[in-house]
């Protein structure tokens, strides 16, 4: 008999209540999410907002999630030239400041460094919209 039968199952991380909503990032209860089983998880206030403002929203984050990815492969970019032609300006201009920034930095190692020396004012930008903390020399 091995060790991992004699622990009790309690043992482990307990989850609270509820769902997270994918909009407004809030756990809820079950009762504030329609009853549609797993389907979006978007709780009932965030289910008024249009579908294009959802849509992107999460465009806009899974941009940012991009930036802290180790590497920015063709996959990455090509994701980013389709969220580039994107309607929103918001999700366009992120999606094309990293396609630059995939141009002179794709991994994640020595990035911001790179950026500094190479494209200073690109690093700005990024400061600018709350991708990055200030990094390097402040003027």
């Amino acid at each position: 008999m091995n060790d991992f039968s004699k622990r009790p199952r309690s043992e482990g991380k307990v989850k609270p209540p509820g769902y997270y909503c994918r909009v407004c990032k809030v756990r809820k209860l079950r009762d504030e999410f329609p009853g549609m089983a797993d389907k979006g998880r978007v709780c009932k206030d965030c289910a008024k907002v249009s579908t294009g403002e959802r849509l992107s929203i999460r465009h806009e984050e899974e941009i940012y999630h991009f930036l802290r990815q180790a590497g920015l492969t063709k996959k990455t970019q090509e994701r980013l030239d389709y969220l580039a032609q994107s309607k929103n300006p918001k999700t366009r201009e992120l999606a094309k400041l990293m396609l630059k920034v995939a141009e002179i930095a794709p991994y994640k190692k020595g990035r911001f460094k790179i950026l500094s020396e190479l494209a200073p004012d690109l690093l700005k930008k990024l400061q600018d919209l709350g991708l990055v903390a200030s990094y390097g020399k402040q003027e």
